[in-house]
């Protein structure tokens, strides 16, 4: 970068809205790409969480769906990808598209949330039209896989509550999120899936079952609790 681009960039993560719109107005452009990946004023203020500024930038007319040379990614994504909840609502306020795919796998902001633990950006997101169960691109997974592999307890039970497809295979391999999630040994997703009501004896394309792809005893376990109790609250809820 040359001076003129890390003035502008040191700006941006201080939040210095007046003096960020006065250093891009004085460059004539707005949308001006900073260092090797290409990525403008609003993908760093997104990335970065500064949501006056993304909100400014926008009101100032910078491009909403603008993409970064080195991965395709949005200013969306990458205020998804950091968890900047106040930073994705001005986002989506102003007009960015929830369901487009970024990175090289071809996924959604969706799916870059679901890695992290922000339930509040994943109920952001389906609140404006987010697609639960599409897949990206590379490997047909979907946000649920991803939450179950990556992401958090909180996360997997926003999505399952929300009405995410907890049984739906992947193309590759025809594991479920709970398969994934049991893989991944991320106990408490896994639980938490067998709780929402994915099926715990769910096979794989190849017939491994879930409980055999458990590593330890301890996970073994955990999902035959699980299991109990999504029971026992099934057996409560006919009662009622």
């Amino acid at each position: 970068m040359d001076a003129f681009d890390l003035t502008v960039e040191a700006a941006v993560e201080a939040g210095q809205v007046d003096t960020v719109l006065e250093l891009l107005r004085s460059g004539g452009d707005l949308d001006r790409r900073f260092g090797d990946d290409g990525m403008t004023a609003l993908m760093l203020s997104a990335g970065f969480g500064q949501h006056r500024l993304v909100s400014a930038l926008i009101k100032a007319g910078a491009k909403v769906e603008s993409r970064c040379h080195a991965d395709r990614m949005t200013a969306l994504m990458y205020a998804v990808g950091n968890g900047h909840a106040k930073a994705v609502e001005a986002l989506l306020r102003g007009g960015a598209r929830c369901n487009a795919k970024g990175s090289k796998d071809g996924m959604t902001a969706l799916m870059f949330a679901s890695t992290g633990d922000s339930a509040a950006v994943v109920q952001l997101l389906a609140v404006h039209g987010a697609d639960l169960d599409t897949r990206c691109d590379s490997a047909g997974m979907t946000a649920l896989m991803y939450a179950a592999i990556h992401g958090s307890e909180e996360v997997v039970s926003q999505l399952g509550y929300l009405g995410a497809d907890l049984d739906v295979v992947d193309p590759e391999y025809g594991r479920t999120a709970l398969m994934w999630a049991v893989i991944a040994d991320n106990a408490a997703a896994a639980e938490r899936l067998v709780q929402l009501g994915s099926d715990p004896d769910a096979t794989d394309a190849r017939g491994h079952s879930v409980e055999g792809a458990a590593r330890s005893e301890e996970m073994k376990a955990g999902l035959r609790r699980a299991q109990s109790i999504h029971m026992w609250l099934a057996r409560r809820a006919e009662a009622l």
